[in-house]
C-alpha cells in the first residue's frame, strides 16, 4: 500500500484557486439551510411579529431569527416557538445597545453561518408621555428628534452593519433569489418629495434619514459587489399599536390588517432582484419618489394659467433665471479671457503693453 504525501507545490494555491475553495465551502454551508436564514428585528409585535409568523407559514424549510428587547415578554413569539420549534430562534437585542446587535450577529454565525434576509421592522412613532408626533415647530423637542433618530434610523443601520458579512456570505444561496435582501421599512412620509402637509418633524425627518444611509449602503454594497441588495418598504397605515392613536382621521379602507400589508410586502421581497437596489417600494408596488423633481422649460412658451398670479410668479421666476444665466454666461467669458491671456504669458509671447494690459484686466475685475 502506498501512501501519498503532499508536495509543496499542493500547498501553493493561487489566490483564484483559494477563492473558488472559498465559495465551495460557503456554498455547502448554505445548502445546509435550504430555503434560506431571515433575520426580522423589532418582531415581539404588529408587522414585526406577522413577518416572522408568514416567514415560517410560507416557507417549510426557512429559518427565522426573531430579535426583540425582552423576548420573556414577547407572548407572541413564545407561542410561535412552541409550533415552529426547530427553525425559530427568538434572540434578544436592543437597537439603542449595540452589543446586543453584536451578539444577535454573533448568534447568527455560530448556528448558521450566513443570512438571506434582514427585514428591520422596529420604528417608533409616539410613546405616552415620552413622544408625540409634533403638529407645529414650537413643539419639537431635542430628545423627541434624537430617540425618534436612534430608532428609525441610526439603528437598523447599526444592524446591517452588523449583519453584512453574514448577508455578503449568504447571498442568495438556498432561495430563489439570486442576492441577499435587506427590507428597511420606512414611511411615505419620510419622502421629501411626497411632503406636502409638513408637520410630524421627529417622525419624518427620522424616516428620511433612513433612507439615506439606506440609499448610501446600497451603493457601497453595489461598489464592492456584494451579493445584497437593500430596498426600502411603505406599509401603508396599518391597524397597529403604533397607528392606533392616529386612525380616525384614516379613509374608509386604507386601514389595513398586518395580514394583507405584511403578504403585499413579502411579495415585493420575495421578486425584488438586482436592477431593485435602493428602491422605496409602497404596498402595492409602486415607487415612492425620493425627492420632488421639477422641470421647467424657460425657452418655451409659457401657457396661461386660469389663476392670473400663478402667470405672474412663473413669468417672474423665468426672467430672473435668464438673467442669472445670462450673468453666468457673461462670467464664463472673463474667465476665459484671463486664461487666455495667462497663457499667452506662460508662452513669453506677450509684449510690454499685453503685459500692461493683463494688469489692468487682473486689477479691474473684468
Amino acid at each position: 500500500m502506498k501512501l501519498w504525501l503532499p508536495t509543496s507545490h499542493a500547498f501553493m494555491a493561487t489566490p483564484s484557486a483559494f477563492r473558488s475553495v472559498r465559495r465551495a465551502c460557503f456554498a455547502s454551508s448554505a445548502l445546509k439551510w435550504e430555503g434560506g436564514v431571515s433575520m426580522v428585528q423589532g418582531a415581539s409585535r404588529g408587522i414585526g411579529l406577522e413577518f416572522v409568523k408568514q416567514l415560517l407559514e410560507k416557507n417549510d424549510k426557512g429559518h427565522v431569527v426573531a430579535t426583540c428587547r425582552n423576548p420573556d415578554r414577547a407572548t407572541g413569539l413564545v407561542d410561535l416557538k412552541d409550533k415552529f420549534a426547530e427553525r425559530l430562534n427568538i434572540v434578544p437585542l436592543d437597537l439603542t445597545i449595540e452589543s446586543t446587535i453584536e451578539a444577535s450577529a454573533k448568534f447568527i454565525r455560530e448556528k448558521y453561518g450566513s443570512l438571506n434576509l434582514l427585514i428591520n421592522a422596529s420604528g417608533i412613532l409616539s410613546i405616552p408621555n415620552v413622544l408625540q408626533p409634533e403638529t407645529t415647530l414650537s413643539k419639537v423637542e431635542r430628545s423627541s428628534l434624537m430617540l425618534s433618530y436612534e430608532v428609525n434610523a441610526v439603528g437598523p443601520i447599526l444592524a446591517i452593519k452588523h449583519m453584512w458579512p453574514l448577508l455578503k456570505a449568504g447571498g442568495g444561496s438556498g432561495t430563489e433569489s439570486d442576492v441577499a435582501v435587506v427590507a428597511n421599512l420606512s414611511a411615505r412620509v419620510g419622502s421629501i418629495g411626497d411632503n406636502h402637509l409638513g408637520g410630524w418633524h421627529s417622525y419624518r425627518s427620522s424616516k428620511a434619514a433612513l433612507n439615506q444611509l439606506t440609499k448610501n449602503v446600497s451603493v457601497e454594497f453595489t461598489r464592492r459587489r456584494d451579493p445584497i441588495i437593500c430596498i426600502l418598504l411603505h406599509p401603508g397605515t396599518v391597524d397597529t399599536d403604533l397607528s392606533k392613536p392616529f386612525q380616525r382621521n384614516v379613509p374608509e379602507g386604507k386601514l389595513f390588517t398586518k395580514e394583507f400589508s405584511v403578504q403585499k410586502l413579502l411579495s415585493i421581497i420575495n421578486n425584488a432582484k438586482s436592477h431593485d437596489n435602493s428602491k422605496f417600494f409602497a404596498w402595492d408596488g409602486q415607487e415612492i419618489p425620493w425627492t420632488a423633481h421639477v422641470s421647467i422649460s424657460f425657452d418655451a412658451p409659457i401657457r396661461a394659467f386660469a389663476n392670473p398670479t400663478q402667470e405672474a410668479v412663473l413669468h417672474g421666476a423665468a426672467a430672473s433665471f435668464m438673467l442669472v444665466r445670462q450673468k453666468r454666461k457673461e462670467r464664463r467669458k472673463i474667465t476665459e479671457k484671463r486664461e487666455f491671456m495667462v497663457l499667452l504669458l506662460s508662452k513669453q509671447l506677450l509684449s510690454t503693453n499685453s503685459c500692461t494690459l493683463l494688469m489692468q484686466l487682473a486689477v479691474s475685475g473684468g
